[in-house]
């Protein structure tokens, strides 16, 4: 017996319903499966920039402490000598905390370490597991070498006018960075100016490494 058209067209318009409907379940399906991997991921970046901010902070907030020595006590002879009291370690916590997470662990800017920062952070927790990322971050200061002394001249022979005078001080010592130069007083406080130390932390701001 030969179907009527109206009965073919009902069963393709049924086939075609549960072809649809099978389709939106699939998609469904694997939405739902998406999701929790998903927000994994989103959670691991999350912490990943959060770890990446904090260890950049304390990095900077070094820099800064370093350039405020700088100026108040003077060239004291090499970067190792200038003192780091907080050591970026707020700025680290504050960082991590915006991009919330938990700073879990830093270690601070130093001379011994190549004034490199480094920061673990703990972020948000994915089905039972707390997404964790560490970063560093290190300065780029410029590498300072003493520069020769002069050769010292001839005295200038006995005069009984200058029997008197008082001893003139020594030549201040001389220093180079990275190109820049500047002189240090041998006696008095070692102070540089404003444009020399402007220019010794021109490219020193805080990099992330490996």
């Amino acid at each position: 017996m030969k179907l009527r058209p109206t009965q073919q067209g009902d069963r393709g318009a049924a086939a075609v319903s549960l072809l649809t409907v099978g389709i939106i379940i699939s998609l469904a399906i694997i939405a739902v499966m998406a999701i929790p991997l998903t927000q994994a991921s989103d959670a691991k970046a999350k912490s990943r920039s959060a770890a990446d901010a904090a260890a950049l902070a304390g990095a900077d907030h070094v820099r800064l402490e370093l350039k405020e020595q700088l100026s108040l006590k003077g060239w004291l002879g090499g970067w190792g000598n200038l003192p780091i009291f907080d050591g970026g370690l707020a700025a680290a916590r504050t960082y991590a905390e915006r991009n919330d997470a938990t700073l879990v662990a830093y270690q601070r800017p130093s001379f011994d370490n190549g004034f490199t920062a480094y920061a673990r952070v703990e972020g948000r927790t994915v089905k039972g597991e707390v997404t964790r990322s560490e970063a560093w971050a290190k300065l780029s200061l410029p590498d300072c070498q003493k520069k020769d002394d002069p050769e010292p001249t001839e005295p200038p022979p006995d005069d009984d006018e200058d029997d008197d005078d008082e001893d003139e001080p020594p030549p201040p010592q001389g220093w180079e960075c990275a190109g820049i130069e500047f002189d240090v007083p041998v006696e008095g406080p070692p102070h540089l100016s404003v444009d020399i130390i402007d220019a010794l932390f021109n490219d020193s701001n805080a990099k992330l490494v490996d």
